[in-house]
């Protein structure tokens, strides 16, 4: 299946997206999701936050649950459409539960096809860092999120339950086979 892509692009979290990006945040509040950290603080300190994002993929992490991971956002036009999480390597938890790749779209622009494009820019930005091969994971009751794995080339392995008692849905893409969907 033939992936279209929206006019939409990644881009490293930017000021020139505040008041987009915040709006967008409490829409991803008002689901009960916290992503990053509170918005108080994103409020008045967005430039230092916009920075400690951009600096995920450089840190040294002396933290075993801490991994370096690459943040774009999706943007279109001068709005703030969703966030995506590219992880350069797994630890237990993640390779268990989270994956390489983790997107969100915030509420009000779901079921207009970001859901795919997002994961589509994430596996080729995933590409340029030298992946081959990503684990992409949803919860079980999370359709929606299901079908755009599969229609990005998903591979189903398994289910694991996290300690919230979630399944979590756990998916292969071979970075290879992007080019063709």
């Amino acid at each position: 299946m033939k992936v279209q892509c929206s006019k939409a692009q990644l881009i490293k979290p930017s000021v020139f997206y505040k008041d987009s990006f915040i709006k967008g945040y409490l829409e991803f509040q008002k689901e009960g999701m916290n992503i990053e950290a509170e918005i108080e603080y994103i409020d008045s300190h967005f430039l230092e936050f916009t920075n400690a994002l951009t600096n995920f993929s450089k840190k040294k992490w002396y933290n075993p649950w801490f991994i370096p991971e690459t943040i774009y956002w999706l943007v279109e036009n001068e709005k703030f459409l969703g966030r995506v999480s590219i992880r350069h390597r797994l630890n237990k938890n993640y390779y268990n539960f989270k994956g390489h790749i983790g997107y969100a779209v915030i509420p009000s622009q779901r079921n207009k096809g970001h859901g795919n494009t997002i994961l589509r820019l994430a596996l080729i930005e995933a590409e340029k860092l030298g992946m081959t091969r990503v684990l992409v994971t949803c919860d079980s009751n999370n359709l929606f999120s299901k079908k755009i794995i599969e229609n990005n080339g998903g591979v189903y392995e398994n289910s694991k339950e996290d300690i919230d008692k979630t399944i979590k849905l756990r998916y292969w893409i071979e970075i290879k086979n992007v080019s063709n969907l």
